[in-house]
């Protein structure tokens, strides 16, 4: 009964981000990562002891705490992203442009395969 209720209760969320804005879901992300970053001292000071190892006296410590900041916003968009998934995939189109594509498609057309090495910042 208890899974079922949470079933539901995430069934209600999603329903309730698909009727926003994804600009304004996307400010909310950002809110919402703010106020983790705030709200969880213990993972804030992982992220920043972490951001210490990695850059060390290179970066400055507001440089690092922008870094960790961005890191939780990010986090926080890709959670609601992972939500209207199937929304932002209907007008993908619209939102996302691919450069080079005919490259691959000389590829294709070759009929040999394809290796593709490629990358991504956030879910997308």
């Amino acid at each position: 009964m208890k899974y079922y209720i949470q079933y539901k209760l995430t069934q209600l969320v999603v329903f309730f981000l698909s009727l926003l804005p994804l600009s304004f879901l996307r400010g909310c992300g950002n809110l919402a990562g703010n106020f983790i970053y705030f709200w969880m001292p213990r993972r804030r000071r992982i992220a920043l002891a972490n951001l210490e190892k990695a850059f060390g006296n290179t970066l400055t410590d507001d440089a690092k705490n922008d870094i960790a900041r961005a890191a939780f916003q990010s986090m926080a968009l890709s959670t609601i992203e992972l939500f209207i998934t199937e929304r932002i995939r209907t007008n993908a189109e619209e939102r996302f442009v691919i450069h080079g594509n005919e490259h691959l498609e000389q590829a294709f057309a070759k009929d040999k395969g394809i290796v593709l090495v490629i990358s991504h910042l956030g879910s997308w």
